[in-house]
């Protein structure tokens, strides 16, 4: 029996106070689940199709001119085809298309609410536990639970999500590795093997991270040890 699923997520986009930002986006929740993978294909088409009508344009980036000319361009000549008429990006409106062209501008434009995921059942599914808040860690931008089926998410963007981890690292600094760790001397030999660990060596304590040049392993290993 195939393990294999098809997975319907939501993409979460991150929002500036003014518009979602259709090019910063994080992995959401489940919406549908499914064995067979036309059946998961429809669907999913469908569901973007409806994520698409569910607000106006200037609610998004794309919406406030803040996408390349090449898109609005793309745009333009699809609802010119389709439907004979001009289309302008400040109108705010998106035009009534079937399904399949209103797929098209969805992909277009980066207004898709959803992803298709192929996931194999049988295979663990990695999330980070946050011990002090007693919570999963969360992407900074979108809020969203960070998830992985590689242990060392390799596949997470860590320049847009890193920073929620900043209030956990300030509570190691500038306290002696002993009060952080029950193996200090371990400890400290993974800080000397990690460059953008700061150690200052009088305090025995760590006085700085800065943790967008190193791998996720390293991440583990840290909170493992302290």
């Amino acid at each position: 029996m195939s393990t294999i699923q098809y997975v319907i997520r939501q993409n979460d986009f991150a929002y500036n106070d003014e518009w979602h930002l259709t090019n910063c986006v994080s992995t959401g929740a489940i919406k549908q689940i499914y064995t067979d993978k036309a059946e998961a294909e429809k669907a999913y088409k469908s569901l973007v199709v409806e994520g698409l009508y569910y607000d106006e344009l200037c609610n998004y980036d794309i919406g406030n001119g803040e996408a390349d000319d090449e898109i609005y361009e793309k745009l333009e000549a699809l609802i010119l085809e389709k439907t004979g008429k001009t289309f302008n990006i400040d109108d705010g409106e998106i035009p009534k298309l079937n399904e399949d062209d209103a797929f098209e501008f969805a992909k277009i434009s980066g207004i898709v609410w959803y992803q298709l995921l192929e996931v194999d059942a049988s295979q663990p599914c990695y999330v980070l536990w946050i011990n002090s808040e007693e919570d999963y860690f969360s992407g900074y931008e979108t809020g969203s639970i960070i998830s992985s089926q590689d242990e060392n998410f390799g596949d997470v963007s860590w320049e847009s999500n890193i920073y929620a981890m900043d209030y956990e690292f300030e509570a190691l600094f500038d306290k002696p590795l002993s009060e952080l760790s029950d193996s200090p001397d371990l400890f400290k030999a993974f800080i000397e093997q990690t460059p953008d660990i700061r150690y200052h060596a009088e305090k025995d304590s760590i006085i700085g991270i800065f943790p967008r040049q190193y791998r996720i392993y390293s991440l583990k290993s840290l909170k493992l040890l302290s």
